[in-house]
């Protein structure tokens, strides 16, 4: 190989590891999203208490609650948009008709259930 081809190589190298490390952060998490009405969150299909963020919608906010590890109680965050969340979480955006979400991560859900 030519040193020019070498170091076409290597660039196109460091282009992808630089591509692979944008596309998936190291430690960023994996977020289990599920949308509810409220009465229905018992049917979660990932859940577990550590990491499980609480979503309820009213006609003029959105309160967030953090479930507490060990124990079977939520504790109230503040409001949707005034609150500090996990910078890798996704945006909530309830679907028609539903005004409770869960988000739970995944590496918490996949040690209770089956995933």
């Amino acid at each position: 190989m030519t040193r020019a081809r070498v170091r076409g190589f290597r660039r196109l190298l460091v282009v992808l590891v630089v591509l692979v490390l944008v596309a998936n952060p190291v430690g960023a998490t994996t977020w289990q999203i599920e949308f509810f009405t409220q009465g229905d969150g018992g049917r979660a299909a990932h859940f577990c208490w550590d990491h499980t963020y609480l979503f309820l919608s009213r006609p003029n906010y959105v309160a967030v609650y953090l479930a507490q590890s060990n124990v079977v109680d939520w504790h109230f965050l503040g409001f949707y948009g005034l609150v500090t969340l996990p910078s890798d979480m996704p945006v909530i955006s309830f679907p028609a008709g539903q005004d409770m979400a869960q988000a739970s991560a995944a590496e918490c859900a996949c040690l209770t259930l089956p995933c």
